[in-house]
């Protein structure tokens, strides 16, 4: 299913949410084939990807997801972001966003995230919560102007002494 993301024809892509929870439209979670294309994309471009079976987990319990995907017309992926749900508490986390070295900075990742929030925020989701590591300052500065804001700074959170701020962002 194709989505509409303001500002993403610019960019000449394609935009896929893949879940299985019923309150949004959407493609059926990926198959694993297609899941393990991410897999590698996280590999190649995420300083901490996750391992296979941790993506494969995620076909368990897949209505608790949504991984929005970014592609050309050739089908390579060029950006995902991943969310975990909590419809309970009207939550979506934040568990990781990565886009390709050669589109960084032009506001990819921007018009990735902002669509998001902007297709859940019309079903009842009301709140947006991540973690950034302490360094990571154009990732901070970009959350900041979507309108997250520091909780807190939790200590070692990422292991080897590496600090993350929780944030969060809601919404009226």
């Amino acid at each position: 299913m194709n989505i509409s993301f303001k500002g993403l024809s610019e960019f000449n892509l394609l935009a896929r949410n893949y879940t299985d929870a019923k309150f949004l439209e959407s493609e059926n979670w990926p198959k694993s084939s297609e899941l393990m294309k991410v897999c590698e994309f996280d590999k190649s471009y995420f300083p901490f990807p996750w391992s296979a079976d941790s993506w494969k987990d995620t076909q368990i319990s897949s209505k608790n997801y949504l991984l929005s995907t970014f592609s050309d017309r050739s089908e390579a992926l060029k950006a995902f972001c991943l969310w975990k749900i909590s419809l309970e508490e009207e939550l979506l986390h934040l568990l990781k966003v990565v886009v390709c070295p050669g589109m960084r900075g032009m506001g990819l990742g921007e018009t990735l995230l902002e669509g998001v929030v902007g297709m859940t925020g019309n079903i009842g989701i009301k709140r947006f919560y991540l973690e950034v590591e302490e360094g990571n300052r154009s990732a901070i500065r970009l959350y900041e102007k979507m309108g997250f804001h520091k909780l807190h700074l939790a200590k070692n959170f990422y292991g080897n002494s590496r600090n993350a701020f929780k944030m969060l962002k809601s919404l009226k």
